[in-house]
Protein backbone atom coordinates (compact mmCIF):
# COMPACT_ATOMS: atom_id res chain seq x y z
CA UNK A 1 0.00 0.00 0.00
CA UNK A 2 2.87 2.38 0.66
CA UNK A 3 4.62 1.29 -2.31
CA UNK A 4 1.29 2.54 -4.29
CA UNK A 5 0.83 5.52 -2.53
CA UNK A 6 4.57 6.54 -3.36
CA UNK A 7 3.48 5.83 -7.14
CA UNK A 8 0.53 7.79 -7.35
CA UNK A 9 2.17 10.53 -5.10
CA UNK A 10 4.83 10.68 -8.10
CA UNK A 11 2.38 10.54 -10.89
CA UNK A 12 0.71 14.00 -9.49
CA UNK A 13 4.12 15.91 -9.84
CA UNK A 14 5.32 14.19 -13.36
CA UNK A 15 1.71 13.48 -15.00
CA UNK A 16 2.52 13.53 -18.88
CA UNK A 17 2.37 11.25 -22.61
CA UNK A 18 4.74 11.17 -24.71
CA UNK A 19 3.89 10.65 -28.62
CA UNK A 20 5.08 7.62 -29.25
CA UNK A 21 2.82 5.69 -26.96
CA UNK A 22 -0.41 7.26 -28.72
CA UNK A 23 -3.24 6.36 -27.68
CA UNK A 24 -4.27 3.34 -29.98
CA UNK A 25 -7.91 3.88 -31.04
CA UNK A 26 -7.42 7.58 -31.55
CA UNK A 27 -6.35 8.93 -35.24
CA UNK A 28 -7.13 12.43 -33.85
CA UNK A 29 -5.30 15.77 -33.14
CA UNK A 30 -5.15 17.22 -29.66
CA UNK A 31 -5.76 20.86 -29.81
CA UNK A 32 -3.49 22.41 -27.19
CA UNK A 33 -4.74 24.34 -24.19
CA UNK A 34 -2.94 27.65 -22.84
CA UNK A 35 -3.83 27.42 -19.16
CA UNK A 36 -3.80 30.47 -16.72
CA UNK A 37 -3.29 30.49 -13.02
CA UNK A 38 -6.18 31.87 -11.04
CA UNK A 39 -7.03 32.45 -7.60
CA UNK A 40 -3.35 32.66 -6.21
CA UNK A 41 -4.19 33.67 -3.10
CA UNK A 42 -5.30 30.96 -1.89
CA UNK A 43 -3.19 27.95 -0.41
CA UNK A 44 -3.45 24.76 -2.27
CA UNK A 45 -2.28 21.47 -0.06
CA UNK A 46 -3.38 18.05 -1.40
CA UNK A 47 -6.18 18.53 -3.71
CA UNK A 48 -8.50 15.75 -4.78
CA UNK A 49 -12.24 14.91 -6.45
CA UNK A 50 -13.08 18.82 -7.84
CA UNK A 51 -16.45 19.10 -8.50
CA UNK A 52 -17.88 22.34 -10.28
CA UNK A 53 -21.67 23.09 -9.30
CA UNK A 54 -23.01 26.28 -10.89
CA UNK A 55 -20.38 28.60 -9.95
CA UNK A 56 -18.96 27.22 -7.01
CA UNK A 57 -15.78 24.78 -7.02
CA UNK A 58 -15.88 21.77 -4.44
CA UNK A 59 -12.82 20.08 -3.55
CA UNK A 60 -11.49 18.07 -1.20
CA UNK A 61 -8.15 18.97 0.72
CA UNK A 62 -6.95 18.68 4.01
CA UNK A 63 -6.19 22.00 5.67
CA UNK A 64 -6.93 23.86 8.42
CA UNK A 65 -8.00 21.04 10.16
CA UNK A 66 -10.93 21.28 7.31
CA UNK A 67 -11.22 18.33 4.81
CA UNK A 68 -13.35 20.18 2.05
CA UNK A 69 -12.80 23.67 -0.08
CA UNK A 70 -15.41 25.29 -1.27
CA UNK A 71 -14.43 28.27 -3.75
CA UNK A 72 -16.65 30.99 -5.92
CA UNK A 73 -15.17 30.75 -9.15
CA UNK A 74 -17.06 33.90 -9.60
CA UNK A 75 -15.72 35.98 -6.47
CA UNK A 76 -12.50 34.03 -5.70
CA UNK A 77 -14.46 33.75 -1.92
CA UNK A 78 -13.67 30.50 -0.20
CA UNK A 79 -14.38 28.55 2.97
CA UNK A 80 -13.27 25.59 4.49
CA UNK A 81 -15.48 22.90 5.43
CA UNK A 82 -15.80 19.54 7.16
CA UNK A 83 -14.00 18.67 10.22
CA UNK A 84 -12.13 15.15 10.64
CA UNK A 85 -13.67 12.64 12.68
CA UNK A 86 -16.58 10.31 13.29
CA UNK A 87 -19.26 12.46 14.42
CA UNK A 88 -22.18 14.06 12.73
CA UNK A 89 -21.19 16.27 9.95
CA UNK A 90 -17.20 15.02 9.85
CA UNK A 91 -15.44 12.61 7.85
CA UNK A 92 -11.78 11.00 8.23
CA UNK A 93 -11.39 10.42 4.81
CA UNK A 94 -13.14 11.80 1.05
CA UNK A 95 -12.35 8.90 -1.12
CA UNK A 96 -15.11 9.92 -3.65
CA UNK A 97 -17.48 13.20 -4.22
CA UNK A 98 -20.31 13.17 -6.61
CA UNK A 99 -22.84 15.81 -7.49
CA UNK A 100 -26.83 14.04 -7.67
CA UNK A 101 -28.37 16.98 -10.35
CA UNK A 102 -31.85 16.61 -10.05
CA UNK A 103 -31.96 15.91 -6.25
CA UNK A 104 -29.59 19.06 -5.69
CA UNK A 105 -26.84 17.44 -3.49
CA UNK A 106 -23.62 16.41 -2.94
CA UNK A 107 -22.33 12.81 -1.84
CA UNK A 108 -19.20 12.30 -0.15
CA UNK A 109 -18.03 8.97 0.44
CA UNK A 110 -15.36 8.50 3.56
CA UNK A 111 -13.05 5.06 2.23
CA UNK A 112 -12.31 5.01 6.12
CA UNK A 113 -16.07 4.21 7.89
CA UNK A 114 -17.17 3.09 4.48
CA UNK A 115 -20.06 5.57 4.41
CA UNK A 116 -22.15 8.12 1.88
CA UNK A 117 -23.05 11.16 3.33
CA UNK A 118 -25.34 13.74 1.45
CA UNK A 119 -25.27 17.20 1.54
CA UNK A 120 -28.22 19.56 0.33
CA UNK A 121 -26.57 22.19 -2.32
CA UNK A 122 -29.34 24.70 -2.34
CA UNK A 123 -28.10 26.41 0.94
CA UNK A 124 -25.82 29.95 1.23
CA UNK A 125 -22.31 29.58 -0.25
CA UNK A 126 -20.99 29.92 3.63
CA UNK A 127 -23.31 26.92 4.38
CA UNK A 128 -22.83 24.37 2.15
CA UNK A 129 -21.28 21.09 4.22
CA UNK A 130 -23.24 22.28 7.15
CA UNK A 131 -24.18 19.23 10.06
CA UNK A 132 -27.74 20.75 9.31
CA UNK A 133 -27.50 20.56 5.60
CA UNK A 134 -27.42 16.54 5.77
CA UNK A 135 -30.26 15.05 3.86
CA UNK A 136 -29.38 11.67 4.52
CA UNK A 137 -26.71 8.81 5.55
CA UNK A 138 -26.03 5.84 3.81
CA UNK A 139 -23.80 3.00 5.68
CA UNK A 140 -22.24 0.36 3.73
CA UNK A 141 -21.04 -1.99 6.31
CA UNK A 142 -21.82 -5.62 5.13
CA UNK A 143 -19.76 -8.37 3.90
CA UNK A 144 -18.82 -7.16 0.34
CA UNK A 145 -17.05 -4.25 1.56
CA UNK A 146 -16.44 -1.33 -1.28
CA UNK A 147 -13.68 0.45 -2.11
CA UNK A 148 -15.46 3.03 -3.38
CA UNK A 149 -18.93 3.77 -3.96
CA UNK A 150 -21.35 6.38 -6.37
CA UNK A 151 -25.03 7.03 -6.06
CA UNK A 152 -26.85 5.99 -9.65
CA UNK A 153 -30.16 5.37 -10.99
CA UNK A 154 -32.12 5.11 -7.08
CA UNK A 155 -29.59 3.17 -6.04
CA UNK A 156 -25.41 2.88 -6.07
CA UNK A 157 -22.83 1.19 -7.72
CA UNK A 158 -19.38 0.47 -5.28
CA UNK A 159 -16.46 -0.71 -6.99
CA UNK A 160 -14.65 -3.27 -4.96
CA UNK A 161 -14.12 -7.30 -5.70
CA UNK A 162 -17.31 -8.99 -5.44
CA UNK A 163 -17.65 -13.42 -4.74
CA UNK A 164 -13.77 -12.91 -6.07
CA UNK A 165 -15.05 -12.36 -9.28
CA UNK A 166 -16.90 -9.50 -10.24
CA UNK A 167 -15.14 -5.46 -10.08
CA UNK A 168 -18.46 -4.26 -9.38
CA UNK A 169 -21.48 -4.20 -8.05
CA UNK A 170 -25.04 -2.58 -8.60
CA UNK A 171 -27.11 -1.62 -5.27
CA UNK A 172 -30.75 -0.76 -4.67
CA UNK A 173 -31.89 2.05 -2.18
CA UNK A 174 -31.15 0.06 0.79
CA UNK A 175 -27.75 -1.10 -0.45
CA UNK A 176 -28.87 -4.85 -1.40
CA UNK A 177 -27.37 -6.33 -4.35
CA UNK A 178 -29.21 -6.14 -8.20
CA UNK A 179 -26.40 -7.19 -9.95
CA UNK A 180 -22.66 -7.89 -10.21
CA UNK A 181 -20.54 -7.00 -13.27
CA UNK A 182 -16.93 -6.58 -14.75
CA UNK A 183 -14.12 -9.84 -14.60
CA UNK A 184 -12.19 -9.23 -11.78
CA UNK A 185 -9.48 -9.86 -12.27
CA UNK A 186 -9.86 -10.31 -15.47
CA UNK A 187 -7.50 -10.84 -18.65
CA UNK A 188 -7.53 -9.67 -21.87
CA UNK A 189 -9.25 -12.47 -23.20
CA UNK A 190 -12.65 -10.96 -21.77
CA UNK A 191 -12.59 -7.70 -23.47
CA UNK A 192 -15.40 -7.73 -25.89
CA UNK A 193 -17.75 -10.03 -24.40
CA UNK A 194 -19.79 -8.57 -22.53
CA UNK A 195 -17.52 -7.79 -19.05
CA UNK A 196 -14.91 -5.76 -18.31
CA UNK A 197 -11.11 -6.25 -17.09
CA UNK A 198 -10.14 -4.06 -14.29
CA UNK A 199 -8.65 -4.39 -11.51
CA UNK A 200 -9.72 -3.20 -7.47
CA UNK A 201 -7.75 -0.16 -6.98
CA UNK A 202 -6.40 0.54 -10.32
CA UNK A 203 -9.77 1.94 -11.36
CA UNK A 204 -11.58 5.06 -11.11
CA UNK A 205 -15.69 5.38 -12.57
CA UNK A 206 -17.67 8.21 -12.73
CA UNK A 207 -21.30 8.42 -13.06
CA UNK A 208 -23.31 11.68 -15.31
CA UNK A 209 -25.01 14.07 -12.96
CA UNK A 210 -28.92 12.83 -13.99
CA UNK A 211 -27.47 9.19 -13.31
CA UNK A 212 -28.55 7.96 -16.43
CA UNK A 213 -24.97 6.30 -17.39
CA UNK A 214 -21.64 5.00 -15.96
CA UNK A 215 -18.24 4.61 -17.16
CA UNK A 216 -15.68 3.11 -15.45
CA UNK A 217 -11.45 3.24 -16.48
CA UNK A 218 -8.36 1.37 -16.01
CA UNK A 219 -5.18 3.20 -14.29
CA UNK A 220 -3.31 0.42 -15.38
CA UNK A 221 -4.69 -0.87 -18.34
CA UNK A 222 -5.81 0.86 -21.25
CA UNK A 223 -9.55 0.17 -20.75
CA UNK A 224 -12.82 2.48 -20.89
CA UNK A 225 -16.15 1.32 -20.79
CA UNK A 226 -19.30 2.97 -20.82
CA UNK A 227 -23.02 1.03 -19.23
CA UNK A 228 -26.41 1.69 -19.06
CA UNK A 229 -28.91 -0.24 -17.00
CA UNK A 230 -31.57 -1.45 -19.32
CA UNK A 231 -35.41 -2.08 -18.31
CA UNK A 232 -34.46 -5.19 -16.67
CA UNK A 233 -32.19 -3.71 -14.26
CA UNK A 234 -29.04 -5.27 -15.48
CA UNK A 235 -25.98 -3.02 -16.21
CA UNK A 236 -25.63 -3.12 -20.45
CA UNK A 237 -22.44 -2.23 -21.69
CA UNK A 238 -22.60 0.53 -24.41
CA UNK A 239 -18.86 1.47 -25.72
CA UNK A 240 -15.52 0.11 -24.67
CA UNK A 241 -11.71 0.90 -25.41
CA UNK A 242 -9.28 -1.68 -24.62
CA UNK A 243 -5.46 -1.67 -26.36
CA UNK A 244 -2.99 -3.00 -23.82
CA UNK A 245 -2.32 -5.78 -21.49
CA UNK A 246 -2.24 -4.20 -18.24
CA UNK A 247 1.35 -5.51 -17.60
CA UNK A 248 0.79 -6.00 -13.44
CA UNK A 249 1.66 -8.95 -11.56
CA UNK A 250 -1.56 -10.62 -10.14
CA UNK A 251 -1.23 -12.94 -7.66
CA UNK A 252 -4.47 -14.97 -6.56
CA UNK A 253 -4.47 -16.74 -2.76
CA UNK A 254 -7.09 -19.25 -2.31
CA UNK A 255 -7.29 -20.57 1.65
CA UNK A 256 -11.29 -22.57 2.09
CA UNK A 257 -14.16 -20.43 0.46
CA UNK A 258 -11.84 -17.27 0.56
CA UNK A 259 -9.84 -15.84 -2.31
CA UNK A 260 -7.51 -12.92 -2.11
CA UNK A 261 -6.63 -11.49 -5.57
CA UNK A 262 -3.39 -8.99 -5.29
CA UNK A 263 -2.53 -6.88 -8.14
CA UNK A 264 1.28 -5.06 -7.74
CA UNK A 265 2.31 -2.76 -10.36
CA UNK A 266 5.88 -3.33 -12.16
CA UNK A 267 8.77 -0.95 -13.74
CA UNK A 268 6.63 -1.82 -17.39
CA UNK A 269 3.16 -0.96 -15.57
CA UNK A 270 1.98 2.02 -17.67
CA UNK A 271 -0.22 4.68 -15.98
CA UNK A 272 -3.08 5.16 -18.22
CA UNK A 273 -6.62 7.20 -17.71
CA UNK A 274 -5.80 9.33 -14.53
CA UNK A 275 -9.04 11.07 -13.69
CA UNK A 276 -12.80 11.05 -14.87
CA UNK A 277 -14.75 14.32 -15.01
CA UNK A 278 -18.87 13.66 -16.12
CA UNK A 279 -21.14 16.38 -16.81
CA UNK A 280 -24.77 16.49 -18.19
CA UNK A 281 -23.60 15.63 -21.89
CA UNK A 282 -20.30 14.13 -21.71
CA UNK A 283 -17.26 12.38 -20.22
CA UNK A 284 -13.58 13.78 -19.70
CA UNK A 285 -10.92 12.08 -18.62
CA UNK A 286 -7.59 12.58 -18.39
CA UNK A 287 -4.61 10.05 -20.04
CA UNK A 288 -0.88 9.72 -19.03
CA UNK A 289 0.95 6.75 -21.24
CA UNK A 290 3.64 6.68 -18.71
CA UNK A 291 5.56 3.66 -17.16
CA UNK A 292 5.99 3.49 -13.63
CA UNK A 293 9.85 2.86 -14.45
CA UNK A 294 9.51 6.44 -16.23
CA UNK A 295 7.85 8.18 -13.20
CA UNK A 296 9.98 7.19 -10.64
CA UNK A 297 12.88 7.93 -12.67
CA UNK A 298 12.00 11.19 -13.01
CA UNK A 299 11.07 11.69 -9.50
CA UNK A 300 14.44 10.50 -8.63
CA UNK A 301 16.17 12.89 -11.02
CA UNK A 302 13.97 15.75 -9.99
CA UNK A 303 12.82 15.91 -13.65
CA UNK A 304 9.32 16.33 -15.28
CA UNK A 305 8.64 13.44 -17.66
CA UNK A 306 6.39 14.04 -20.82
CA UNK A 307 5.38 17.51 -22.91
CA UNK A 308 1.86 17.43 -20.85
CA UNK A 309 -1.61 15.55 -19.98
CA UNK A 310 -4.03 14.84 -23.00
CA UNK A 311 -8.04 15.01 -21.85
CA UNK A 312 -9.94 12.60 -24.29
CA UNK A 313 -13.94 14.35 -24.54
CA UNK A 314 -16.79 11.63 -24.92
CA UNK A 315 -20.64 11.81 -25.34
CA UNK A 316 -22.37 9.39 -22.86
CA UNK A 317 -22.78 6.49 -25.25
CA UNK A 318 -18.94 6.55 -25.40
CA UNK A 319 -18.15 8.22 -29.10
CA UNK A 320 -15.17 10.25 -29.04
CA UNK A 321 -15.87 13.95 -29.57
CA UNK A 322 -12.60 15.82 -29.67
CA UNK A 323 -9.39 16.20 -27.35
CA UNK A 324 -6.89 18.58 -26.03
CA UNK A 325 -3.78 18.80 -24.95
CA UNK A 326 -2.86 20.44 -21.21
CA UNK A 327 -0.03 21.34 -19.06
CA UNK A 328 1.17 18.68 -16.49
CA UNK A 329 -2.05 18.56 -14.48
CA UNK A 330 -3.62 15.46 -11.28
CA UNK A 331 -7.24 16.10 -11.08
CA UNK A 332 -9.39 18.54 -12.81
CA UNK A 333 -13.06 19.53 -13.20
CA UNK A 334 -15.06 21.01 -15.95
CA UNK A 335 -17.51 24.13 -16.32
CA UNK A 336 -18.97 23.03 -19.72
CA UNK A 337 -21.71 25.84 -19.62
CA UNK A 338 -19.17 28.43 -18.90
CA UNK A 339 -16.09 27.07 -20.89
CA UNK A 340 -13.38 25.96 -18.49
CA UNK A 341 -11.47 22.85 -17.13
CA UNK A 342 -10.06 23.91 -14.24
CA UNK A 343 -7.08 22.09 -12.95
CA UNK A 344 -4.44 21.22 -10.04
CA UNK A 345 -0.51 22.15 -11.39
CA UNK A 346 2.38 22.97 -9.64
CA UNK A 347 4.76 25.79 -9.93
CA UNK A 348 7.49 26.42 -8.05
CA UNK A 349 7.24 23.32 -5.86
CA UNK A 350 3.24 24.34 -5.20
CA UNK A 351 0.09 23.13 -5.70
CA UNK A 352 -1.69 25.88 -8.08
CA UNK A 353 -5.18 25.83 -10.02
CA UNK A 354 -4.83 26.48 -13.54
CA UNK A 355 -7.86 27.26 -15.99
CA UNK A 356 -8.14 26.42 -19.63
CA UNK A 357 -10.53 27.67 -22.21
CA UNK A 358 -12.37 25.43 -23.87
Amino acid sequence: MKKNILLMLALSLFLGCREERPISFLSEDFRTLEGERVFEDMFIGRPSRPLVIDSLLVFADDHDGKLVTVLNLKTGEYHRALERGRGPGESIMVRRSSYDSERKEICLFDDAVKQMTFYSTEVPFSELFSVQDITRRVDLHHADVPFEAVPFSGGYISNGNFDGRYQFSLLDSICGAVSRFGVYPGDKAESGRGNAFFMKVQTIMAVNPDQSAFAAAGCNHDQLVFYRKDRSGEMRKVKEYFSLDSRVEVTVEKSGDMTRTHAAQTPETVFTYSSLYPTEDCLYASYSGLTVGEVMSAAKEGKTVGSGTRILKFDWDGNFIEGYMVGNISDFAVDEPGGYLYAFGRKDGEQVLVRYSL
